[in-house]
């Protein structure tokens, strides 16, 4: 069954975070595939065709998300890695 054999490893590369992305992308069947992009964005409101215009807004956007995020996210004490084993006790104990 395929949902142990991604179980074992999982748990075989719980230390090699990269590997761990890549059998999480294959057992939902992620792949690189660019062709479905949107030619058109919709940015301010308008319908935007131009890939620089396009290009602009996406770094203007993820060049502000730290700064934004951090004024609006409470400091909760907690490290990253709290999230991250609970999120893969919840994988490893899955039922069929």
């Amino acid at each position: 069954m395929k949902i142990y054999y991604n179980k074992r490893q999982l748990e075989a590369n719980k230390h090699n975070i990269k590997r761990m992305w890549q059998i999480l992308r294959s057992a939902i069947n992620k792949t690189n595939d660019k062709s479905n992009l949107p030619q058109t964005f919709i940015i301010d409101g308008k319908n935007v065709t131009d890939t620089f215009q396009i290009a602009e807004s996406f770094n203007k956007f993820y060049g502000n998300i730290g700064k934004v995020t951090s004024e609006n996210v409470h400091n909760l004490n907690k490290h990253f890695t709290d999230y991250l084993k609970n999120f893969l006790n919840q994988l490893m104990n899955c039922k069929l």
